[in-house]
């Protein structure tokens, strides 16, 4: 992906995407004086100052007359840039699978947002920013890029299965688990992990056996009032 020719389309208002994303980090630390606080250890938190700077991000653009797509465009990335940091694994990098819930959750601003989550890091350190932990940052982000934007799976491609294979195969009745466990499919296909339809059924009946350990306690628990 150039990232040049990205940034350079038009995003709205008459304006191009790096417009976009410049207002965006202009909004995205904006509700760390409100929720900051100390921990047990003395260290300076910021818990919610993304989803509530999101909020601020609505209101004072709302305020400001710019367009519904582009208060979607802004807020999304405020709410999300702390999403590609948080997907790590200690020192592991983001599983495929994450990645692509990433980019099917952020949506149309997938990319920016990560840019946005590099411009961050180098805002926090500051001063203190050690070139090799840079380094590790940008190839991360780099990694969910390539994972992310390679060979997707067409919406409009047919499933492996669907929830009448699910419940003939499963003898099931129709249920909100049917959904459920067709997500958790059609993830793994999306990050690669499955491509045929008995590997499908496969992953179904091991879902279908979560799901139920996970509802029996409840039964029994609720049994015994």
């Amino acid at each position: 992906m150039e990232s040049e020719s990205h940034f350079a389309q038009h995003a709205t208002d008459g304006h191009t995407r790096a417009t976009v994303l410049k207002l965006a980090a202009l909004f995205h630390d904006i509700a760390k004086p409100q929720t900051k606080f100390e921990d047990e250890t003395g260290r300076t938190r910021f818990f919610g100052h993304s989803e509530e700077g999101a909020e601020i991000a609505i209101s004072r653009l709302g305020h400001l007359r710019v367009s519904s797509k582009g208060i979607d465009m802004v807020s999304k990335m405020v709410e999300q840039h702390l999403r590609p940091t948080g997907m790590k694994d200690g020192d592991e990098w983001p599983t495929n699978r994450a990645i692509h819930r990433y980019f099917r959750d952020v949506g149309d601003v997938a990319i920016d947002t990560l840019f946005l989550c590099m411009a961050d890091y180098l805002g926090a350190k500051g001063p203190n920013l050690v070139h090799e932990q840079w380094l590790n940052h940008a190839r991360m982000v780099g990694h969910i890029l390539h994972v992310g934007t390679s060979e997707p799976v067409s919406p409009t491609t047919t499933r492996l299965i669907t929830g009448k294979d699910l419940m003939a195969h499963f003898e099931i009745q129709p249920g909100p688990e049917i959904g459920a466990v067709l997500e958790r499919v059609e993830e793994a296909r999306s990050a690669g992990e499955i491509e045929t339809k008995e590997q499908a059924l496969e992953m179904a009946a091991n879902a279908l056996r979560y799901l139920a350990e996970q509802i029996a306690p409840e039964s029994c628990h609720d049994g015994s009032k």
